[in-house]
């Protein structure tokens, strides 16, 4: 390392100082707060749904989406059955109408309303309409909501961060990919060209086979997990994210997905999601090294 630095200080300066590494630097720290906040969200959303068990727990099963606008609104106002004493259908609708986004349609806030006010008669509640658990219940709805906000204008500055940069252009053309996750693998990965093969880029992400033979034992293949955890985890919303949207999508790595689900393969779940991750490195190699955009009709099936 002394020799090194004593034969080669000026080359290491000047790839210390390379300004093309400064997006990816932005968009690893991006990625890293994005995740917490979604910890951060997720461990104060648990916190709401032990609430509301107390409280009014057919809220559990009606809202599968604790964290959403019009699920929020409910909670705060309707988190005991005993406050839709008196009320009509159409009153309920109408309060929760006028305090959520316009953006959400009447129809749809009248349907949950319905399953509330219907749930309401049946349920009861395990404390008090005097709990402190109702004040508790609307410091979490207000706290959620503050993680909300932080986090849409995370995932807004991550895609601002990532838009210019040919990598991002080539992983969101692969149908079903998304911005978001494109945005969050670089900022994981790094710079993708700088792997060779999609073999490096398996061994980064941890997804590499990991063989273990003792004489005649032959254990079966495991990935190594050795790698970046969150790398392997967006790739896995990725493939979820285009199993979610096959009907409008046309993608190959959807095909083979299903095609492992099928005899003679008859694959589980996570194997053929950690297959179809192998697959997606494959891909995003061979376009970023060919500097191409994604052809499905090109695409190996």
């Amino acid at each position: 390392m002394a020799l090194l630095g004593a034969t080669q200080l000026t080359e290491i300066k000047n790839h210390c100082n390379k300004q093309s590494a400064l997006p990816y630097d932005s968009l690893r720290i991006l990625s890293l707060r994005y995740k917490q906040l979604i910890k951060c969200r997720t461990r104060i959303l648990n916190f709401l749904r032990s609430s509301l068990e107390l409280t009014f727990p057919e809220l559990n099963q009606i809202f599968k989406k604790a964290y959403a606008v019009l699920a929020l609104q409910v909670f705060r106002m309707y988190c005991r059955p005993d406050f839709l004493a008196g009320l009509t259908l159409k009153e309920m609708t109408n309060r929760i109408y006028q305090f959520v986004s316009r953006r959400i349609h009447k129809d749809v806030i009248q349907s949950y309303c319905a399953q509330v006010w219907l749930a309401a008669k049946d349920s009861y509640p395990a404390v008090p309409a005097d709990s402190l658990e109702i004040e508790i219940i609307s410091e979490y709805c207000d706290e959620i909501e503050s993680y909300n906000k932080e986090i849409a204008y995370i995932q807004s500055k991550l895609i601002k961060t990532a838009v210019g940069l040919d990598d991002f252009k080539v992983i969101s053309s692969i149908p079903g990919a998304g911005q978001l996750n494109s945005a969050l693998l670089l900022g994981f990965t790094g710079d993708i060209a700088r792997f060779d093969n999609y073999k490096q880029l398996n061994a980064f992400l941890g997804l590499d086979l990991n063989r273990y033979q003792s004489g005649k034992y032959i254990k079966g293949d495991t990935i190594n997990r050795r790698g970046s955890s969150q790398g392997r985890a967006v790739e896995t919303d990725m493939i979820r994210s285009m199993l979610r949207n096959q009907g409008k999508i046309q993608n190959h790595l959807v095909d083979y997905y299903y095609k492992l689900k099928k005899p003679p393969f008859n694959k589980h779940d996570k194997v053929a999601l950690i297959a179809c991750a192998n697959h997606l490195n494959r891909t995003i190699i061979n376009l970023v090294h060919t500097h191409q955009l994604y052809n499905h009709s090109k695409a190996i099936h």
